[in-house]
Protein backbone atom coordinates (compact mmCIF):
# COMPACT_ATOMS: atom_id res chain seq x y z
CA UNK A 1 0.00 0.00 0.00
CA UNK A 2 1.06 3.23 -0.65
CA UNK A 3 0.96 6.65 1.71
CA UNK A 4 1.86 10.35 1.42
CA UNK A 5 2.47 11.29 4.73
CA UNK A 6 1.99 15.25 5.01
CA UNK A 7 2.56 17.72 7.59
CA UNK A 8 0.05 20.30 8.78
CA UNK A 9 0.01 23.37 7.50
CA UNK A 10 2.37 26.32 8.66
CA UNK A 11 0.76 28.41 11.58
CA UNK A 12 1.16 32.11 13.55
CA UNK A 13 3.42 29.99 16.34
CA UNK A 14 5.62 28.66 13.74
CA UNK A 15 6.14 31.83 12.05
CA UNK A 16 6.58 33.34 15.42
CA UNK A 17 9.32 30.42 16.41
CA UNK A 18 7.34 29.09 19.58
CA UNK A 19 7.06 25.76 20.25
CA UNK A 20 3.93 23.85 20.06
CA UNK A 21 3.38 20.26 20.60
CA UNK A 22 0.22 19.56 22.58
CA UNK A 23 -0.87 23.11 21.67
CA UNK A 24 -2.85 24.76 18.93
CA UNK A 25 -2.24 27.81 16.40
CA UNK A 26 -4.52 28.55 13.79
CA UNK A 27 -2.69 27.98 10.47
CA UNK A 28 -1.19 31.37 8.48
CA UNK A 29 -3.30 32.13 4.31
CA UNK A 30 -0.03 31.33 3.11
CA UNK A 31 0.39 28.17 5.18
CA UNK A 32 -3.00 27.17 4.20
CA UNK A 33 -1.90 28.19 0.37
CA UNK A 34 1.61 25.95 0.55
CA UNK A 35 -0.68 22.99 1.73
CA UNK A 36 -3.22 23.55 -1.50
CA UNK A 37 -0.22 23.50 -3.26
CA UNK A 38 1.75 20.22 -2.27
CA UNK A 39 -1.96 18.53 -1.99
CA UNK A 40 -1.90 19.48 -5.98
CA UNK A 41 1.72 17.60 -6.26
CA UNK A 42 -0.02 14.34 -5.80
CA UNK A 43 -1.74 14.93 -9.19
CA UNK A 44 -5.16 12.74 -10.48
CA UNK A 45 -4.39 9.66 -8.65
CA UNK A 46 -7.43 8.46 -6.25
CA UNK A 47 -6.77 8.75 -2.67
CA UNK A 48 -8.26 5.85 -0.73
CA UNK A 49 -9.20 8.18 2.53
CA UNK A 50 -7.46 10.40 4.75
CA UNK A 51 -6.49 9.76 8.19
CA UNK A 52 -5.78 13.22 10.28
CA UNK A 53 -3.97 14.09 13.47
CA UNK A 54 -6.70 15.26 16.02
CA UNK A 55 -5.31 18.98 16.59
CA UNK A 56 -6.88 21.70 14.66
CA UNK A 57 -4.13 22.99 12.70
CA UNK A 58 -3.88 19.43 11.34
CA UNK A 59 -7.03 19.15 10.67
CA UNK A 60 -7.21 22.27 8.87
CA UNK A 61 -4.78 20.65 6.47
CA UNK A 62 -6.90 17.14 6.22
CA UNK A 63 -10.34 18.87 5.50
CA UNK A 64 -8.33 20.78 2.29
CA UNK A 65 -7.42 17.34 1.18
CA UNK A 66 -10.24 15.70 1.94
CA UNK A 67 -12.58 17.70 -0.09
CA UNK A 68 -9.70 18.23 -2.86
CA UNK A 69 -9.80 14.45 -3.63
CA UNK A 70 -13.53 13.90 -2.16
CA UNK A 71 -12.26 10.77 0.51
CA UNK A 72 -13.34 10.51 4.04
CA UNK A 73 -11.34 11.99 6.68
CA UNK A 74 -10.97 10.10 10.23
CA UNK A 75 -9.49 10.76 12.89
CA UNK A 76 -6.55 9.41 15.23
CA UNK A 77 -5.10 10.39 18.59
CA UNK A 78 -2.12 8.61 17.81
CA UNK A 79 -1.09 11.08 15.48
CA UNK A 80 -1.55 13.44 18.09
CA UNK A 81 2.11 15.84 18.21
CA UNK A 82 4.62 14.72 20.64
CA UNK A 83 4.45 16.96 23.85
CA UNK A 84 6.72 19.42 24.80
CA UNK A 85 5.33 19.49 28.55
CA UNK A 86 6.89 22.56 30.39
CA UNK A 87 8.67 23.81 26.91
CA UNK A 88 4.61 24.28 25.18
CA UNK A 89 4.40 28.33 24.21
CA UNK A 90 7.69 29.60 24.97
CA UNK A 91 10.20 30.80 21.87
CA UNK A 92 12.34 28.03 20.79
CA UNK A 93 15.39 31.05 21.01
CA UNK A 94 14.37 31.76 24.64
CA UNK A 95 15.09 27.83 25.46
CA UNK A 96 18.31 28.01 23.13
CA UNK A 97 16.89 25.56 20.97
CA UNK A 98 16.83 27.63 18.10
CA UNK A 99 19.40 26.30 15.71
CA UNK A 100 19.26 22.59 17.32
CA UNK A 101 16.32 20.31 17.57
CA UNK A 102 14.09 20.03 20.54
CA UNK A 103 15.29 15.63 20.85
CA UNK A 104 18.86 15.38 19.90
CA UNK A 105 18.43 11.56 20.74
CA UNK A 106 15.37 9.07 20.48
CA UNK A 107 14.83 9.22 23.85
CA UNK A 108 15.24 12.77 24.81
CA UNK A 109 12.21 14.44 27.03
CA UNK A 110 11.15 18.27 27.21
CA UNK A 111 10.80 18.57 30.99
CA UNK A 112 7.01 16.61 31.12
CA UNK A 113 6.71 16.03 27.77
CA UNK A 114 7.38 13.03 25.55
CA UNK A 115 10.17 11.38 23.59
CA UNK A 116 10.25 9.75 20.24
CA UNK A 117 10.53 6.16 22.48
CA UNK A 118 7.60 7.09 23.82
CA UNK A 119 5.41 7.89 21.19
CA UNK A 120 6.34 4.94 19.55
CA UNK A 121 3.76 3.07 22.32
CA UNK A 122 0.83 5.02 20.71
CA UNK A 123 1.69 4.77 16.93
CA UNK A 124 2.44 0.77 17.15
CA UNK A 125 -0.78 0.21 16.92
CA UNK A 126 -1.71 2.49 14.39
CA UNK A 127 1.03 1.31 12.05
CA UNK A 128 -0.37 -2.04 12.54
CA UNK A 129 -3.66 -1.51 11.69
CA UNK A 130 -2.91 0.54 8.61
CA UNK A 131 -1.10 -1.97 7.47
CA UNK A 132 -4.02 -4.57 7.74
CA UNK A 133 -6.01 -2.65 5.91
CA UNK A 134 -4.26 -2.76 2.37
CA UNK A 135 -6.02 -0.18 0.57
CA UNK A 136 -5.70 -0.68 -3.17
CA UNK A 137 -5.11 2.97 -3.29
CA UNK A 138 -2.84 5.31 -1.61
CA UNK A 139 -3.87 6.67 2.05
CA UNK A 140 -3.20 10.70 2.96
CA UNK A 141 -2.19 11.13 6.46
CA UNK A 142 -1.57 14.63 7.97
CA UNK A 143 0.38 14.83 11.06
CA UNK A 144 3.35 17.01 12.56
CA UNK A 145 7.04 17.35 12.32
CA UNK A 146 8.10 14.92 15.47
CA UNK A 147 4.91 12.50 15.03
CA UNK A 148 5.82 11.85 11.20
CA UNK A 149 9.36 11.16 12.18
CA UNK A 150 8.15 8.29 14.48
CA UNK A 151 5.75 7.40 12.05
CA UNK A 152 8.37 6.89 8.97
CA UNK A 153 10.74 5.13 11.41
CA UNK A 154 8.06 2.47 12.38
CA UNK A 155 6.45 1.96 8.69
CA UNK A 156 9.86 2.03 7.01
CA UNK A 157 12.41 0.42 9.74
CA UNK A 158 14.49 2.79 9.77
CA UNK A 159 16.70 3.45 12.73
CA UNK A 160 16.51 6.22 15.54
CA UNK A 161 19.34 8.45 14.04
CA UNK A 162 17.75 7.77 10.35
CA UNK A 163 14.37 8.96 11.60
CA UNK A 164 15.98 11.63 13.79
CA UNK A 165 17.72 13.61 10.63
CA UNK A 166 14.59 14.06 8.51
CA UNK A 167 13.06 16.95 8.09
CA UNK A 168 9.41 17.56 7.43
CA UNK A 169 9.12 20.52 5.96
CA UNK A 170 5.55 22.06 5.52
CA UNK A 171 6.07 22.42 1.42
CA UNK A 172 6.25 18.99 1.53
CA UNK A 173 4.60 15.30 1.39
CA UNK A 174 6.47 12.05 1.77
CA UNK A 175 5.43 9.11 -0.62
CA UNK A 176 6.11 5.75 0.92
CA UNK A 177 5.94 3.03 -1.85
CA UNK A 178 5.10 -0.95 -1.15
CA UNK A 179 8.57 -2.03 -2.16
CA UNK A 180 10.11 0.35 1.23
CA UNK A 181 10.97 3.53 -1.15
CA UNK A 182 10.29 6.97 -0.13
CA UNK A 183 9.66 9.68 -2.65
CA UNK A 184 9.72 13.26 -1.34
CA UNK A 185 7.79 15.98 -3.45
CA UNK A 186 7.66 19.22 -3.21
CA UNK A 187 5.36 22.35 -3.99
CA UNK A 188 7.98 23.92 -5.71
CA UNK A 189 10.66 20.87 -6.96
CA UNK A 190 10.85 17.95 -8.55
CA UNK A 191 10.38 14.92 -6.77
CA UNK A 192 13.20 13.31 -4.81
CA UNK A 193 13.83 9.70 -4.66
CA UNK A 194 15.97 7.00 -2.20
CA UNK A 195 15.52 4.07 -1.38
CA UNK A 196 14.98 3.64 2.49
CA UNK A 197 16.16 2.98 5.12
CA UNK A 198 19.85 3.34 3.20
CA UNK A 199 18.42 7.17 2.61
CA UNK A 200 20.22 8.72 4.98
CA UNK A 201 23.53 6.82 4.46
CA UNK A 202 23.25 8.43 1.15
CA UNK A 203 24.00 12.57 1.84
CA UNK A 204 20.92 13.45 0.20
CA UNK A 205 18.06 15.48 1.91
CA UNK A 206 17.96 12.85 4.61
Amino acid sequence: MTLFLSRHPKTRANQQGLILGGRDSPPTLDGLSVFRRVMERLGPEPVAGLVSSPLPRALAGARIGAAMFHCGLRIEPGLSELSCGLWEGRPRAELGLADRPIRRHWDDRPPGGESCLDAETRLAPLIGRLKAENHPAPLLIVGHAAVNRVFLKLWLGLDCMEALALEPGFDEVYVLTPGGGLEILSASEKARTRSCPACSKTGTYC
